[in-house]
């Protein structure tokens, strides 16, 4: 049903990861999802993983959803050592005539040791010691990849994941106009200030839910800080502030997307503060894949728009944060920073014509002198 990602560990041992997929051509299943591991030095199978783990990499007798199958992954090498530390894939299962969904994540284990008197990760790569759990309970399936991001220090420098529920993969799918969702969540096993720097125990009870996000739907943010639409805070410095605290409120947020039939079915991307999440909806065609594409610019920490433009400015002096692409189904954002201001996001249709977008990210997203003083 999705695109492979690759897991790296070391810099030595390169695993490809992917997941089972429907076992229809109406997109439907018929079986568990399984999750497989295979070793890219030789192409055979290093694990297939149908349960939930322990601590230990071992399984725990929870298998993954009846008629269910996984979307794309996504891995991430949070320490930036060549090393993956952990994967995210989503899953999408039939529920009552609908589909239910979940985010499962999958860790390398890391421990801390010592090289030339200096602490160094040490890497796991055994996959049988590799662990595998739930970590979201979504109101609809997932099958695109999700997006990673480290967040800021007054976030805990924690791990946030984007992503967004919807299906295109048949034609009763274009029909369909169940209310979707675009999440974004801190992950509690990465919060990296309040472990000391390490990946140490779960903060939360997981899996978690909606229940435990703000809910940014509705939420106007305007060019003077002020913000409407929401109890929770008066100016979006405070509703920032708010939602970096991860032990009082709440782990993240969630938006309703707000037109009908609107769904995510291509991966989000995260560029200086602002998730950039393309978005699709069909038209009424029932014999076309036709439709229109939308791109959704939002504060990475508070799921609303940023207090300055980023994509654009309403005449009521409020912040966009959505812009229409015009027809098509939209592929992911490609983006390109250079020496001029902000950088440029490029993303293509199926018509086959190619957007342009003038990005203005909230934070900085280049290079440079932080100080600078001359010895003698």
């Amino acid at each position: 049903a999705g695109d492979p990602d690759t897991v790296d560990v070391q810099g030595k041992h390169w695993f490809l990861l992917f997941g089972s997929g429907p076992t229809a051509y109406d997109g439907s299943s018929s079986q568990n999802s399984s999750i497989f591991l295979v070793d890219m030095a030789t192409g055979n199978p290093a694990r297939t993983f149908t349960e939930l783990t322990d601590s230990s990499g071992i399984n725990n007798g929870t298998t993954l959803p009846n008629d269910s199958f996984m979307g794309s992954p996504v891995s991430i090498d949070l320490t930036v050592d060549y090393s993956v530390n952990v994967s995210y894939l989503g899953e999408s299962h039939e529920s009552g005539g609908s589909y239910d969904g979940g985010l499962y994540r999958l860790q390398v284990p890391v421990t801390v040791g010592t090289a030339n008197g200096k602490p160094v990760l040490l890497y796991d790569i055994d996959p049988n010691t590799w662990t595998l759990t739930h970590m979201f309970d979504a109101d609809y399936g997932i099958t695109a990849a999700p997006a990673g991001a480290v967040g800021t220090a007054d976030s805990n420098y924690s791990l946030w994941l984007y992503f967004g529920t919807g299906r295109y993969l048949a034609n009763a799918d274009k029909a369909d106009t169940t209310q979707q969702y675009l999440y974004g969540i801190k992950d509690p096993y990465y919060n990296f200030k309040l472990n000391a720097g390490q990946q140490t125990g779960l903060l939360n009870a997981e899996p978690l839910d909606k229940a435990s996000l703000f809910d940014a739907t509705g939420v106007t943010v305007y060019t003077d800080g002020s913000i409407a639409g929401t109890a929770e805070a008066a100016t979006f410095g405070d509703l920032k502030i708010r939602q970096g605290d991860s032990l009082t409120y709440e782990v993240g947020w969630y938006k309703e997307l707000d037109s009908s039939g609107e769904r995510i079915v291509s991966k989000p991307s995260v560029l200086g503060g602002i998730l950039l999440a393309p978005s699709f909806v069909p038209n009424n065609d029932i014999c076309g894949f036709g439709g229109d594409s939308y791109l959704h610019a939002l504060y990475f920490e508070t799921g609303t728009a940023y207090w300055k433009s980023v994509v654009g400015i309403e005449a009521d002096d409020s912040v966009k944060d959505k812009i229409n692409l015009g027809a098509g189904l939209s592929s992911s954002l490609g983006i390109h920073v250079g020496r001029e201001h902000g950088a440029k996001g490029f993303i293509q249709q199926s018509t086959g014509t190619i957007n342009q977008i003038d990005l203005t990210p909230a934070l900085s997203i280049k290079s440079g002198f932080v100080n600078w003083r001359e010895s003698n």
